[in-house]
């Protein structure tokens, strides 16, 4: 039962959450509401540095979830139509940029979970605290992004999002060698890109040197570009592979044209800090047989991968 004498101040983050959620129950958060409950949601805002309706909209799903909650969970709590719990979009937004909340499939946006990260901070009567991204070794680095890629295995973030997050921890973190490499590639195109980091993850976070195109499938925002793209890798003529950073797994050397890596050269360059050893069935410099990816194509192997000098 509540002390009646104990300050606001005094409370544990999880007793001002149940407070506002029990509160918060068909009240339709409106004048009332606030006139009675503002300190307690200003309070539980300046610990976990969100706005009082963010943090009346957190208490809500951690009470309506902690899973699968939705705007129709939240029009039910607050006793509102389905329509008005949508003006609260840009509130849970904000929610999940600050990690608070994520999507439970970032493909249709209709559910969020509170991450069990969070739940356990909160327990701990603690802000969540986001994993650092700056100042990463090579290491941390790919730690942070098969966590990435492993919302995005889980349709908990979309490619084009993924995408950003990718540049922005790049961006913080470009002083790596890998870093730097990936950088000088000058990939403009959204799938090279992705494709290639995802590569370089599933070999360092995995020990995975032969991806199928099932793999790859998740890193495409749409079907159509993607069904284009494994045309193009069978047949040796996407641009990754005509940049000679990736090519077919050999296979009692013949090109196994449904299986494909980074090249050994690759390998050597963007992940120099982990002291891979060369993968025994990269086709190296054997020609792969039904594709283009011919000799004087190799612009990246005999540029950027030999420091600039002409082979």
């Amino acid at each position: 039962m509540e002390n009646k004498n104990t300050t606001q101040s005094e409370k544990t983050i999880l007793q001002l959450m149940e407070i506002l959620s029990e509160k918060s129950d068909d009240s339709k958060l409106g004048e009332e509401f606030w006139a009675e409950n503002g300190a307690v949601a200003a309070e539980l805002a300046g610990r976990l540095a969100l706005t009082p309706k963010q943090a009346v909209l957190l208490s809500i799903c951690l009470r309506r979830g902690p899973r699968r909650v939705d705007f129709g969970d939240i029009a039910s709590h607050l006793a509102i139509s389905n329509i008005l719990a949508m003006e609260y979009s840009d509130d849970i937004n904000a929610l999940i940029r600050a990690k608070y909340l994520k999507f439970h499939d970032a493909k249709d946006e209709d559910e969020f979970d509170v991450p069990v990260s969070v739940i356990r901070s909160l327990k701990n009567n603690e802000m969540p605290e986001l994993p650092r991204r700056t100042g990463l070794s090579a290491a941390e680095l790919f730690e942070f992004m098969g966590g990435l890629f492993e919302d995005l295995n889980i349709n908990a973030i979309l490619p084009s999002d993924l995408y950003h997050e990718l540049k922005d921890l790049f961006s913080q973190n470009k002083d790596l060698g890998f870093v730097t490499e990936l950088k000088a590639l000058n990939l403009d195109r959204f799938t090279d890109f992705m494709v290639l980091t995802f590569l370089c993850h599933q070999l360092v976070n995995k020990d995975d040197d032969e991806i199928t195109y099932g793999q790859i499938e998740d890193v495409y925002r749409h079907k159509s570009v993607f069904y284009e793209e494994i045309a193009m890798f069978k047949e040796g003529s996407h641009p990754l592979m005509q940049q000679g950073l990736v090519e077919h797994v050999c296979e009692d050397g013949q090109a196994n044209t449904s299986r494909i890596h980074l090249s050994g050269q690759a390998k050597s360059v963007l992940l120099a800090d982990f002291h891979l050893r060369s993968a025994e069935k990269t086709m190296g410099g054997a020609h792969q047989a039904g594709n283009a990816h011919r000799k004087d194509a190799l612009l990246y192997g005999q540029e950027r991968l030999a420091g600039g000098r002409t082979p």
